[in-house]
Formats: C-alpha cells, sequence, structure tokens
C-alpha cells in the first residue's frame, strides 16, 4: 500500500501550472503538507511546481507562499510541531476545567446543603426560642395565679378561724337538708320575734345587726320562687308540676289506687304529704302550697 507521499508524488506531475491551493482542493492534502513534500525535492524540481501569483488588489484573493528554500519545510514542519503541542496543551486545559467545573458543581452542591442545614438550624433555634419563651410567659402565669390561690387560702383561713370561733353560736345536732338551711333558720326566726323587743332593746339591736349582715341562702330563695309558680298551676300530676316540686327538692311517687300521689322532701319520712287527685277532695292550690311551706319552712 502506498504512502501519503508515494501518491503525492504519483499526481503531481499532473499538477504543473497549478497553484499550492489548487492542489490541495484536486489532491485533497491540506496546504501545510503539500509543502513539506515540495520541500524535500530538489530545487529545480521543486522550481517546476512553485512559482509566484500575482497579488490580489481589489478581489482580496489569496497570495500563494514560494518556498525557495529547504529551510522553509523545516519552519513548517516545526510550526505543525508547535501547533500539534498547542493543541495538546489546550486539551489538557480543557480536561482541567472540566475538572474544576466537576470539582465547582461539587462545591456548589456542598455549599447548598450546608446553606440548608444552617437555615433549618435557624429555624429550629427561633422555634426554642420562642418556645422558651412561652414557657417563660406561662410558668409567670401560673405562679401570679398560685399568688393568687394562696391569697385566696389566706381569706378562706380567716372565715374558717373566724366560723370556728363562734361554731357554739349555730351549733345543732339535727342534720340540715341543704347548706345553709340553719342560717335560713334563724334568720326567719328573728325576724319573726324582733317586733317582741322594744325599740331601745340591747336584744333588739343585736338581731338587728344580725338580720343586716346574714341574708337568705339562694337556695331558699329558688324553693320560695318555685312555690309561688306552684300556686298558678294545676295539682294534678302534670309534667310541669312534677318538675317544680323536684326542684324545690320533692321527691314524687307513683299516684295510688285511691288517686293520690305521695311526696316527701328531702327523702325525710317526717316531711311526706299527698297530692289529691280527683275532684271531690282536692284542696285549692293555696291550701297545698301553704301545707308544702309550713312543712319545710
Amino acid at each position: 500500500m502506498k504512502s501519503k507521499r508515494e501518491e503525492f508524488l504519483v499526481n503531481l506531475p499532473n499538477m504543473k501550472g497549478k497553484s499550492v491551493k489548487e492542489m490541495s482542493e484536486i489532491m485533497g492534502i491540506s496546504v501545510p503538507t503539500i509543502y513539506k513534500h515540495l520541500g524535500s525535492l530538489p530545487d529545480s524540481q521543486r522550481a517546476l511546481y512553485i512559482k509566484p501569483r500575482k497579488k490580489a488588489a481589489a478581489n482580496n484573493e489569496d497570495c500563494t507562499m514560494i518556498l525557495t528554500k529547504k529551510e522553509d519545510a523545516d519552519k513548517i514542519r516545526q510550526l505543525e510541531r508547535k501547533i500539534n503541542d498547542l493543541k495538546q496543551e489546550s486539551e489538557d486545559k480543557d480536561r482541567e476545567i472540566s475538572s474544576l467545573k466537576e470539582s465547582n458543581g461539587t462545591l456548589i452542591k456542598s455549599l447548598r446543603e450546608v446553606e440548608i442545614m444552617l437555615a433549618i438550624k435557624h429555624e429550629l433555634v427561633n422555634n426554642l426560642t420562642q418556645n422558651v419563651k412561652e414557657s417563660k410567659e406561662e410558668a409567670e402565669l401560673y405562679l401570679d395565679r398560685v399568688k393568687e390561690l394562696e391569697e385566696d387560702i389566706d381569706v378562706l383561713q380567716e372565715d374558717y378561724d373566724y366560723l370556728l370561733s363562734t361554731a357554739e353560736m349555730l351549733f345543732c345536732s339535727e342534720e340540715q337538708h341543704y347548706d345553709g338551711e340553719l342560717i335560713d333558720a334563724l334568720i326567719e326566726a328573728v325576724g319573726r320575734a324582733l317586733g317582741t323587743f322594744g325599740d331601745n332593746s340591747n336584744y333588739r339591736r343585736l338581731l338587728e345587726c344580725f338580720l343586716s349582715e346574714n341574708k337568705t341562702s339562694e337556695r331558699k330563695n329558688r324553693m320560695l320562687k318555685a312555690l309561688k309558680n306552684l300556686k298558678s298551676m294545676s295539682l294534678k300530676s302534670s309534667r310541669d308540676l312534677e318538675k317544680t316540686l323536684i326542684s324545690i327538692g320533692f321527691t314524687v311517687y307513683k299516684k295510688s289506687r285511691a288517686g293520690h300521689q305521695k311526696i316527701r322532701w328531702m327523702g325525710d319520712p317526717r316531711y311526706q304529704t299527698s297530692i289529691p287527685s280527683t275532684p271531690s277532695d282536692r284542696r285549692d292550690a293555696a291550701n297545698t302550697v301553704a301545707e308544702i311551706s309550713n312543712m319545710i319552712f
């Protein structure tokens, strides 16, 4: 198989009168390679193929370099080697740049991960700070509440000490049916007996002071209101009547065969009566209310 130089020498006789550029286009060889091959020929033979061309003025045509010495071919070879070296160096630089870009990408990715971690840490610190602040506020509220409770305890202790010191005045072995029943009874009794004392009596002043500083319990006030409502109701065992009696403290039992309905106050058998439901023995509402009132008050 022929080498490229041998092929060039075979086709060279057909290139007489052609410029180096034309030779390159016809034979498919680069211009520097043609100069290289021509430079290896004797001067007499080389002169047959390399001739000066007229310089282009207006149409900017290429000028063909004339090689007349062998040294010029050596220079071309040196330039080609330098070009190859530069290409190799350029490729090395490109690889280095690619490596740097890859390292830079990895570094940027790591920096982003660090930024994300710092952002998460910053958020956690803020949340922790907020939780500490809220916990501190809650603790202050609890401390204030404890202080209030301690003050309430002091007040209750004073009330307890006072009640303990006056327990002899309110002592009663009879069981009370609701809290404050004994005070309600005393207020009722004092109110009724107040008129039996003279205007300038010491007892009268003491009892008036007692009435002004002690009030009837809410429980008794509700029972009085319920009894007032009973006067306007039918004494038949309607649902409203039963509900009202229960609110006073009565237990309402089922009707007997005779048609009467037994009621008992606070489960105490000493305070019970019956409500007639037949027209022949029915008492009016006012009498029944009065009977109930006299029984529990």
